[in-house]
């Protein structure tokens, strides 16, 4: 349990099925819509599902997965190799192609009421009206073991620690918002950006 968390979280484990662990919030909205938003992405591409699992998997592994300990979630990690796959044009930016406007009210990281723009251009949508997968001519010959090195290579070598921002709401290489300068916590080292898509 983190009952101290933002919004509470019951992790459920079980060691018998195919699903190991499974979350539980209660009274919180956003994690559907992100939900539904991974969801569609992971049905543009047939890497995608099995890249996320893998670089979770390393992750977990090697003690630097869960915002608890004061890592980077396993969210983040997802959003991380889907702004990698969009740098790659192997992943359109969904969001920008949504066609009309859904926006929820809920609470923000600091508990006031806020509205969230929840939209996006589903799976679904994107296949019937593009007639094709999201994908440029080099990125769709490669294969699982050449993302997974050019995952860690991009994020090693050519990610702008500190300076950068992960978004897959408008994928590129952007600098971060002077926010996390004035309200970021301090650290000896230069850290990684890595924004909610919904909740910005």
């Amino acid at each position: 349990m983190l009952p101290r968390a933002r919004q509470p979280l019951l992790t459920l484990s079980n060691n018998t099925g195919g699903i190991t662990e499974c979350d539980v919030s209660i009274n919180n909205r956003l994690p559907l819509n992100n939900t539904r938003l991974l969801r569609s992405y992971s049905e543009l591409d047939d890497r995608v599902r099995p890249l996320v699992l893998l670089i979770k998997s390393w992750a977990k592994n090697y003690g630097v997965c869960g915002a608890h300990l004061g890592n980077l979630s396993s969210y983040a990690w997802t959003i991380m190799v889907i702004h990698y796959l969009q740098l790659l044009k192997m992943l359109p930016a969904l969001q920008t192609l949504a066609k009309q406007s859904v926006i929820i009210v809920d609470q923000d990281y600091w508990g006031h009421e806020r509205k969230f723009d929840v939209s996006f251009l589903t799976a679904e949508e994107y296949l019937r009206e593009s007639g094709t997968k999201f994908s440029n001519n080099a990125a769709q010959h490669f294969s699982l073991g050449e993302l997974v090195y050019g995952f860690f290579r991009f994020f090693c070598q050519e990610y702008q620690w500190g300076n950068e921002v992960v978004s897959i709401r408008v994928p590129g290489r952007h600098a971060a918002d002077p926010w996390f300068k004035l309200y970021g916590k301090i650290y000896p080292e230069p850290g990684i950006h890595v924004e909610d898509p919904i909740e910005l």
